[in-house]
């Protein structure tokens, strides 16, 4: 990394009230997208220039793809919803949930991105593609079988000593489960791994309660 980043930073633990958030991500954030503001703040730490990453289960109307081509050389986001792939219909579930200006910003980017309509099952790419790797908020919602399948995906086409940046929701996801996946896979955390919930913890009280988890590690 050539950039300044804290100690904290490179933590991978659950996020906290006191972490740092931004309303805008190229796109102006939805008020109700409770963990976003602080996810998009934390992952954009890591963007590089001259990156070649990918946004893995980037979802159709989520903004952080289009925030990666405006900064980054060479963007890929895949999901699992075929939307990606029609510039029409992906504006279209854009504009739901963002104003006309925003939908604009999108429109400048959208071209900039390769996109797939893929399972993380079964990524497309080659070995050793990817400097970073973003999934935000996505593995905790599959399988337990398939998120080992997925990590080992991502594992085989992230750059040696390349990063993946992580986020999950809690309990929909087990903490601990999830890091000895990352750990099997040959993933090391860049700094310390804490799964304590603090008392400062964001969270919402959807689905019964979430806490939102971030993981930060290299090949």
């Amino acid at each position: 990394m050539s950039k300044e980043i804290s100690i904290d930073e490179k933590s991978s633990r659950f996020i906290l009230d006191t972490d740092g958030q931004k309303s805008e991500c190229l796109l102006k954030i939805p008020s109700d997208w409770w963990s976003r503001f602080y996810e998009y703040a934390w992952a954009s730490n890591f963007i590089e220039e001259n990156d070649v990453c990918l946004d893995a289960a980037c979802g159709v109307p989520h903004p952080f793809k289009f925030y990666l081509a405006s900064t980054c050389t060479d963007v890929y986001a895949c999901d699992i919803d075929s939307d990606i792939l029609d510039k029409n219909k992906l504006l279209l579930r854009v504009s739901e949930y963002f104003d006309e200006k925003d939908v604009k910003k999108t429109d400048q980017y959208i071209d900039k991105i390769k996109f797939s309509c893929i399972n993380l099952i079964d990524l497309p790419y080659e070995e050793n593609k990817f400097d970073k790797i973003y999934c935000i908020s996505s593995l905790e919602h599959l399988p337990i079988i398939d998120i080992r399948k997925a990590i080992n995906n991502l594992f085989r086409v992230l750059k040696k000593n390349g990063l993946i940046i992580l986020t999950v929701d809690y309990p929909t996801i087990n903490i601990n489960f999830l890091a000895n996946c990352l750990i099997n896979a040959g993933f090391n955390f860049v700094s310390s791994f804490d799964s304590k919930i603090y008392n400062n913890a964001i969270y919402s009280q959807l689905l019964g309660g979430l806490y939102c988890f971030r993981l930060l590690l290299r090949k």
